[in-house]
């Protein structure tokens, strides 16, 4: 059988309004609701995928229902797509642990993401240059090693340390952050 991720996996598959867990220990709510101008639609890795149109993160996203909690290790893959013009957009995190997030473009630079949290940064580049690209980005809690991987091939390494811990009281966002920029 494949692997299937932990605690949320979402397919964006159908259309509709709401996306299933499929994660084999699923957090939160599921089905997640999607929010606002969200939809899932257009092309995506496996059927439909989720469409944003950058409106605010306040009403336009994926309720995970889930409050983040990464204690330890972790791993966090998505598949991204059709960036408009290195426009600035969230794709996704939790504004209460830590400011959790990852973006596009902006201070990321042109055509790039970044990971922002309360460690060091991590840059990927070129994740966000308007074509197809699968997006790994690892913490390694024995080595403190957070580490990037576009369409499996490495891209950046930053060591943040050992007791990195993300913890929030918000559930955490697909297609947005806070009330900023979200997914377009």
């Amino acid at each position: 059988s494949p692997f299937l991720p932990d605690f949320l996996y979402y397919k964006f598959d159908d259309p509709g309004s709401s996306v299933d867990n499929d994660g084999t220990a699923p957090v939160g709510a599921n089905p997640a609701n999607i929010l606002g101008s969200h939809v899932a639609g257009g092309t995506g890795l496996e059927g439909t995928g989720l469409v944003g149109t950058g409106g605010s993160s306040g009403t336009n996203y994926v309720n995970t229902g889930w409050n983040t909690n990464l204690p330890n290790g972790f791993t966090i893959a998505f598949w991204v797509d059709n960036f408009p013009g290195g426009l600035f957009q969230y794709i996704w995190g939790d504004n209460t642990a830590g400011s959790f997030r990852c973006f596009a473009n902006g201070a990321a630079g042109a055509n790039n993401l970044v990971v922002r949290g309360p460690f060091t940064q991590l840059l990927v580049t070129g994740a966000a240059d308007g074509n197809p690209h699968m997006v790994h980005v690892v913490y390694d809690q024995t080595t403190g090693d957070f580490t990037s991987y576009v369409d499996g091939v490495l891209n950046t390494n930053v060591n943040i340390g050992t007791t990195v811990s993300i913890s929030g009281s918000a559930p955490f966002k697909i297609g947005g952050y806070a009330t900023s920029a979200g997914l377009n």
